[in-house]
């Protein structure tokens, strides 16, 4: 469903039930998702000004931090945007990505 938040996004259209659903069932199917979903879903969000779960969010970045090494730039540099766009700072994702960089 990932995809679904991103184009949510692209069309600025907030439903607020979809929403709220992704944010109760997302954290249990993570690990099963690619990190391109994970960057999508974070930057559809960013895009739809996301009626803010910061606990979520957090959440949903911490677990990309994990999993850096399967990342393209593209799945980096996507959720990196999003999180600015919400303004909801991240610095352990930050980190990571620093280390992610220099190794």
């Amino acid at each position: 469903f990932s995809i679904l938040v991103y184009s949510l996004g692209v069309l600025n259209y907030r439903h607020h039930d979809l929403l709220a659903a992704v944010v109760l069932h997302a954290p249990s199917v993570l690990p099963r998702f690619s990190t391109q979903n994970i960057s999508n879903l974070l930057h559809g969000l960013g895009l739809v000004g996301f009626d803010r779960d910061d606990a979520f969010v957090m959440h949903v970045a911490s677990h990309l931090a994990t999993r850096l090494q399967e990342c393209t730039a593209q799945d980096i540099a996507n959720p990196v945007t999003a999180l600015m766009r919400m303004v909801i700072p991240h610095d352990g994702l930050m980190h990571a990505i620093a280390a992610h960089l220099t190794s």
